[in-house]
Protein backbone atom coordinates (compact mmCIF):
# COMPACT_ATOMS: atom_id res chain seq x y z
CA UNK A 1 0.00 0.00 0.00
CA UNK A 2 1.42 3.44 -0.90
CA UNK A 3 1.44 6.32 1.75
CA UNK A 4 -1.56 7.83 0.89
CA UNK A 5 -3.46 4.38 1.40
CA UNK A 6 -1.89 4.38 4.72
CA UNK A 7 -2.38 7.51 5.29
CA UNK A 8 -6.27 7.46 4.54
CA UNK A 9 -6.65 4.51 6.54
CA UNK A 10 -5.81 5.84 9.53
CA UNK A 11 -7.42 8.88 9.09
CA UNK A 12 -10.70 7.44 8.91
CA UNK A 13 -9.55 4.54 11.40
CA UNK A 14 -8.97 7.67 13.72
CA UNK A 15 -12.50 8.73 12.49
CA UNK A 16 -14.70 6.23 13.03
CA UNK A 17 -13.11 5.60 16.69
CA UNK A 18 -14.64 8.68 17.21
CA UNK A 19 -17.77 8.42 16.02
CA UNK A 20 -17.61 11.33 13.42
CA UNK A 21 -19.08 11.29 10.17
CA UNK A 22 -17.50 11.66 7.14
CA UNK A 23 -20.31 14.51 6.79
CA UNK A 24 -19.38 16.32 9.78
CA UNK A 25 -15.70 15.78 9.43
CA UNK A 26 -15.41 17.24 5.92
CA UNK A 27 -17.99 20.44 6.87
CA UNK A 28 -15.50 20.97 10.34
CA UNK A 29 -12.08 20.53 7.78
CA UNK A 30 -14.02 23.05 5.19
CA UNK A 31 -14.04 20.21 2.21
CA UNK A 32 -15.95 18.13 0.23
CA UNK A 33 -17.08 14.93 2.13
CA UNK A 34 -16.48 13.14 -1.46
CA UNK A 35 -12.51 14.37 -1.67
CA UNK A 36 -12.48 13.18 2.17
CA UNK A 37 -13.68 9.94 0.90
CA UNK A 38 -11.07 9.68 -2.02
CA UNK A 39 -8.26 10.54 0.84
CA UNK A 40 -9.71 7.75 2.95
CA UNK A 41 -9.50 5.45 0.44
CA UNK A 42 -5.53 6.26 -1.11
CA UNK A 43 -7.89 7.32 -4.76
CA UNK A 44 -6.09 11.41 -4.26
CA UNK A 45 -2.24 12.26 -3.86
CA UNK A 46 -1.85 13.40 -0.14
CA UNK A 47 -2.93 16.45 0.54
CA UNK A 48 -1.32 19.82 1.54
CA UNK A 49 -0.12 19.91 4.85
CA UNK A 50 -3.19 23.13 6.02
CA UNK A 51 -5.77 20.53 4.90
CA UNK A 52 -4.29 17.34 6.87
CA UNK A 53 -4.08 19.83 9.63
CA UNK A 54 -8.12 20.89 9.77
CA UNK A 55 -8.83 16.77 9.21
CA UNK A 56 -6.67 16.13 12.13
CA UNK A 57 -8.31 18.82 14.01
CA UNK A 58 -11.77 18.04 13.05
CA UNK A 59 -10.60 14.70 14.51
CA UNK A 60 -9.56 15.63 17.63
CA UNK A 61 -5.70 14.77 16.94
CA UNK A 62 -2.91 16.45 16.05
CA UNK A 63 -1.57 15.94 12.29
CA UNK A 64 1.01 14.17 13.74
CA UNK A 65 -0.71 11.42 15.86
CA UNK A 66 -2.08 10.35 11.91
CA UNK A 67 0.90 9.99 10.47
CA UNK A 68 2.24 7.92 13.42
CA UNK A 69 -0.91 5.73 13.51
CA UNK A 70 -0.09 5.24 9.70
CA UNK A 71 3.46 4.51 10.43
CA UNK A 72 4.83 7.09 8.86
CA UNK A 73 6.98 7.60 11.86
CA UNK A 74 8.90 6.37 14.42
CA UNK A 75 8.10 6.59 17.67
CA UNK A 76 10.24 9.61 18.30
CA UNK A 77 7.48 11.72 15.64
CA UNK A 78 10.51 11.33 12.99
CA UNK A 79 8.96 10.62 9.66
CA UNK A 80 10.53 7.65 8.32
CA UNK A 81 8.89 7.62 4.61
CA UNK A 82 8.74 9.90 2.23
CA UNK A 83 6.12 8.42 -0.79
CA UNK A 84 5.15 8.68 -4.19
CA UNK A 85 3.49 11.82 -5.86
CA UNK A 86 5.69 13.95 -2.81
CA UNK A 87 3.57 12.76 0.23
CA UNK A 88 5.47 14.31 3.15
CA UNK A 89 8.11 16.15 0.31
CA UNK A 90 8.39 19.99 1.05
CA UNK A 91 7.15 21.84 -2.23
CA UNK A 92 10.66 22.65 -3.03
CA UNK A 93 11.68 19.36 -3.53
CA UNK A 94 13.30 18.12 -0.76
CA UNK A 95 13.30 14.96 0.34
CA UNK A 96 14.53 14.53 4.08
CA UNK A 97 13.27 11.59 5.72
CA UNK A 98 14.57 13.35 9.27
CA UNK A 99 12.40 16.03 9.34
CA UNK A 100 10.00 15.88 12.10
CA UNK A 101 5.90 16.70 11.59
CA UNK A 102 6.09 19.99 13.47
CA UNK A 103 8.83 21.17 11.05
CA UNK A 104 6.92 20.87 7.85
CA UNK A 105 3.92 22.76 9.86
CA UNK A 106 6.40 25.83 10.69
CA UNK A 107 7.38 25.55 7.22
CA UNK A 108 3.96 25.71 5.97
CA UNK A 109 2.73 28.35 8.69
CA UNK A 110 5.62 30.50 7.42
CA UNK A 111 4.81 30.66 3.62
CA UNK A 112 1.58 31.60 4.71
CA UNK A 113 2.56 34.70 6.06
CA UNK A 114 3.15 37.86 4.70
CA UNK A 115 7.14 38.56 4.39
CA UNK A 116 6.69 41.32 7.16
CA UNK A 117 5.27 39.08 9.83
CA UNK A 118 7.67 35.81 8.70
CA UNK A 119 10.70 38.38 9.19
CA UNK A 120 9.69 38.89 12.97
CA UNK A 121 8.64 35.43 13.38
CA UNK A 122 12.09 34.94 12.34
CA UNK A 123 13.92 37.24 14.32
CA UNK A 124 11.58 35.86 17.80
CA UNK A 125 13.82 32.30 16.32
CA UNK A 126 16.97 33.64 16.35
CA UNK A 127 16.71 35.13 20.39
CA UNK A 128 15.13 31.37 21.27
CA UNK A 129 18.27 29.92 19.43
CA UNK A 130 20.48 32.20 20.58
CA UNK A 131 19.32 31.50 24.35
CA UNK A 132 19.27 27.67 23.59
CA UNK A 133 23.43 28.18 22.63
CA UNK A 134 24.37 30.53 25.78
CA UNK A 135 22.66 27.39 28.11
CA UNK A 136 24.57 24.96 26.43
CA UNK A 137 27.89 26.38 25.08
Amino acid sequence: MNDTGRYGRAMRRLRKERGISQEALALSAGIERSYLSRIENGHVEMPQIETRERIANGIGVSESDVLREAGLTDAGGRILRIGGGGVLREESGEHDDSIDPDEYRVRAILRALPAEDRAMLVDIADVFDRRHRERFD
